[in-house]
């Protein structure tokens, strides 16, 4: 069952707080909105941890959890998702799925900021982990990375060594609001000027 969408999601009741827990439940009403508008029924929702003290380690926790479930299912690869993700067009998820590389270590569905050369990521990125597939040749190293970091930003320093690729045309941003990563209010348009986004 390698093409199941693994999401990372707060569960209700991560934390005491309940402004978090209205944000998490906000999240999980509008990813299940996108996921049947795209036709996507094999999925798992992943929790994800919260520790207002260390967002970073709470994060990559989190991916580090659904690689380190993949690796122990022994799946040839693992394909993830945070949950405000918002798929550019109707299509653009199987259309991902259709452009996975034969050889790669991780695939991405964006990123933010990198240098790309004929689809690969060749010097660093950020605003990858939105929707990204980890080859099981990449499941030790991609654990074996400092949890205190931007998981992206992390994993972008591996780009030198490493087959990284993206898709040709982007198939998701990130939903406007409360973002855990920098504890406040987010909005990326910015971030997708210039960008070839499927379906647009």
């Amino acid at each position: 069952m390698s093409n199941c969408l693994h999401i990372l999601h707060l569960g209700l009741k991560s934390t005491d707080d309940e402004k978090i827990n209205r944000i998490c439940d906000t999240r999980l009403y509008n990813l299940l909105k996108e996921l049947e508008e795209q036709g996507i029924d094999n999925f798992k929702l992943i929790d994800g941890f919260y520790d207002p003290k260390n967002i970073k380690q709470a994060i990559h926790r989190g991916h580090n959890r659904i690689v380190e479930m993949a690796k122990a299912q022994k799946l040839p690869y693992c394909i993830m998702a945070e949950d405000d993700i918002v798929f550019t067009a109707p299509g653009a998820y199987e259309y991902f799925l259709s452009q996975i590389p034969e050889s790669f270590d991780l695939f991405f569905g964006i990123i933010y900021h990198g240098e790309i050369i004929e689809n690969r990521v060749v010097n660093g990125f950020s605003g990858g982990c939105s929707l990204y597939v980890v080859h099981s040749r990449f499941y030790d190293t991609f654990l074996e990375q400092p949890t205190d970091t931007h998981i992206d930003r992390q994993l972008g320093n591996l780009c030198h060594n490493h087959e990284f690729y993206v898709v040709d045309e982007y198939v998701v941003t990130q939903r406007g609001g409360y973002s855990f990563n920098l504890a406040r209010d987010m909005v990326y348009s910015d971030y997708l000027q210039g960008k070839k986004l499927f379906g647009k």
